[in-house]
Order: structure tokens, then sequence, then C-alpha cells
């Protein structure tokens, strides 16, 4: 017998778009908190696209003081109401025990990487970096960790399914275009006009 989560899923567009990220966030995000003893932590997230959104959302829920960067203020406004703290302008990354990259962009991850303070974990969840120069003994003499994460797991997505109804979706799954308004969805997005474009076939 199906359950009324899964069921209401399958027939939800919006939420068969997002259950997908969600478990990417979620297997990143449990390599992060892997052997914490529950102490809240500062928490960066850099990006706020869907991946960044759900990052924000999901360290919220388990209980850390999350920060927000993300140059566009659009995508920014998308965030719930949580205490989250946001800024357009990327700095004090001294301050975080634990950073997100979520961008992409190798001019972010060189500043995480350089910025960021001794002790700190660094989780990269971003996939379109370029070769880079960077000079590694900044992470080893300052006890930095660096956890890469891709993709997800089956069971990674039954633990997505149980926590989508405890996050505020709602910006994330409201902008549904039909077919023939891809090009229009597609610039709405690279914009930021919109969080998350949601072609409905």
């Amino acid at each position: 017998m199906v359950s009324p989560i899964i069921s209401t899923l399958l027939t939800s567009i919006a939420g068969s778009f997002i259950v997908s990220p969600l478990a990417v966030v979620l297997r990143g995000s449990q390599k992060l908190l892997s052997g914490e003893n529950g102490q809240k932590k500062k928490v960066a997230v850099l990006g706020c696209g869907t991946i960044g959104n759900l990052c924000a959302q999901y360290m919220t829920l388990k209980g850390q003081a999350v920060t927000v960067f993300d140059r566009n203020a659009a995508k920014l406004s998308k965030m719930p109401d949580l205490h989250i703290q946001n800024y357009t302008t990327i700095s004090g990354l001294d301050r975080f025990d634990y950073l997100i990259e979520a961008t992409g962009k190798i001019e972010v991850l060189q500043q995480v990487l350089s910025e960021s303070k001794t002790g700190a974990k660094i989780l990269l969840l971003g996939l379109t970096y370029s070769a880079m120069n960077f000079n590694f003994e900044n992470v080893v003499c300052f006890d930095k960790t660096i956890i890469g994460s891709v993709g997800s797991s089956r069971q990674d997505f039954l633990m997505a399914i149980k926590t989508y109804t405890q996050l505020d979706l709602s910006d994330l799954t409201k902008d549904v275009f039909p077919l023939n308004a891809y090009p229009e969805a597609w610039d709405q997005h690279k914009k930021g006009q919109v969080p998350k474009a949601i072609i409905e076939v």
C-alpha cells in the first residue's frame, strides 16, 4: 500500500521535481554532519538556487545557525522566514564552522578555501568547477576538511520523501510553465527571477 506522502508526491509535478535535489542535499548534509555531537554550528551556504535553498532549510531544521550568500537578491527573497540571515556579498567566512559551496563557481570556491577558518568543514555540491591553481598547504596547515558529494541513493530518496513535508517549498514549486513556454522559463531561470522553473509536459 502506498503511503499518503508518496501518493501525494506521485501526483504532484512540483513534488517530483523537488525530491531529487532534496535527496542530493540530504546525502551531502549527512556527510557534513557525520560524527558531530549535536552542538549547534554556524553554517554558511554559498548560493541560493534550489540546492542552496534546500541546504539552508535542512540545516536550519537540524538546529544549525545558517547564513546564506548569493549576489542575486531576488533568490535570497525566496528563502522562507526561518531566521536565516542572508547577504549579497560574500564576507566573514572565517566565522563559520561549516561552509556549503552550492554555486559551482570557481571564484567562490577559491574564496571559501582561502578564507574559511582553522578546522572548517567544507561541503562541495557545485558541479561546474574548472581547472584551478590552489596551494593545499592552506587546507593541511589549517586542519580543514573538504567533502565532495554528488548524486543520491535509494535511501537518500526515501529520506527525502520523509523530509519533504517538513520544509517550506512553496516558492520552489510555484513556477510551473507549459512546455511551449520553455524559452521564457529558461530565460527567467538564467536571470534568477524564479528559484526553480518547472516544465509541465
